[in-house]
């Protein structure tokens, strides 16, 4: 079972681990207070080494067991919501459970302490790191076939000199990434720029590779198609993040295009607009108004 929690003024879902957790490593310092109270000689030093000691268990038997269960659902249905759901657990852990225990453990003390909360919080994030990167592999079985369609020969084949419009091999690619960012999005939002980021350089570095491959087949009319629809996926996903070096790999393998094709991208951007428009509101990034704002702001001058 997972309920809908508010972290770090995110709403994520969570299943019941990190709150157990918690309440575990609330227990053991408890414990601490009392032998405090008690006038226990030596009482910090042992209760430090309990607490490290607890929550180093805790913390190894929640991650091996999330470890275990996201190398066993591999390609299974539902697979990829439930890695969501283990980076949300983590990403508790991580921000709202451990820092809760430190400030409890400081105010215990009566000063500022150093020490297991740090490992334990770099051991997290290491895990976080991780199935972000399985996350990304598991989904991106969904964009490559997108990807390759691009540079089918039977769908170019029909490419003209002056290219109007993008395929609906690019749509196809456009839509399956906003998928991706919904369910992201829906589900653990602070994965965010880490998954989609990973999802968009692994897309060009792909893309680049297939069409280095199949650049010297390729007509200029063929070309041309596929610098209006790289150019046109570059800015209607760059919101994605990731780093720009990966479209303009891209474009350069494809060679300089007609200055025509340049406001062509444009009228394509307001063509499909309904394409990409979810992705664009929820990442905050509009290329449309943007470029708008930018011209805009030539205008005026410095």
């Amino acid at each position: 079972t997972s309920t809908r929690e508010v972290v770090d003024g995110q709403e994520i879902w969570l299943t019941s681990v990190p709150k157990r957790v918690g309440a575990i490593c609330l227990g053991c310092l408890a414990h601490a207070g009392k032998m405090r109270q008690a006038g226990v000689k030596g009482w910090e030093q042992e209760a430090s080494a309990r607490a490290a000691d607890t929550l180093g268990q805790c913390l190894r038997s929640v991650v091996e067991a999330m470890s275990q269960e996201a190398h066993a659902l591999g390609l299974a249905a539902g697979a990829p919501r439930r890695l969501l759901l283990l980076m949300g657990d983590a990403h508790c852990l991580h921000h709202l459970e451990l820092p809760s225990l430190q400030r409890s453990w400081e105010q215990l003390l009566g000063r500022a302490a150093q020490g297991w909360p740090e490992a334990a919080s770099k051991g997290l994030q290491k895990f976080l790191d991780g199935l972000a990167v399985d996350y990304t592999e598991l989904k991106f079985v969904d964009i490559a076939p997108q990807v390759q369609a691009l540079l089918d020969r039977g769908s170019l084949e029909g490419a003209v000199a002056w290219p109007q419009r993008v395929r609906l091999d690019a749509l196809d690619l456009l839509h399956a990434v906003v998928a991706i960012h919904a369910e992201v999005h829906g589900t653990f939002p602070p994965g965010l720029p880490r998954i989609m980021a990973r999802i968009a350089d692994t897309t060009w570095a792909t893309l680049e590779q297939l069409l280095r491959s199949a650049k010297a087949a390729l007509t200029a009319p063929e070309r041309a198609q596929l610098w209006l629809e790289v150019s046109f996926l570059a800015r209607a996903l760059e919101g994605c993040g990731g780093g720009s070096s990966g479209p303009k790999a891209v474009l350069q393998a494809l060679g300089s295009p007609a200055a025509s094709l340049t406001g062509r991208v444009e009228a394509e951007l307001h063509r499909t607009r309904m394409s990409w428009l979810c992705f664009s509101q929820a990442s905050g990034r509009d290329p449309v108004q943007q470029q708008r704002r930018q011209q805009r702001t030539r205008a005026r001058g410095p």
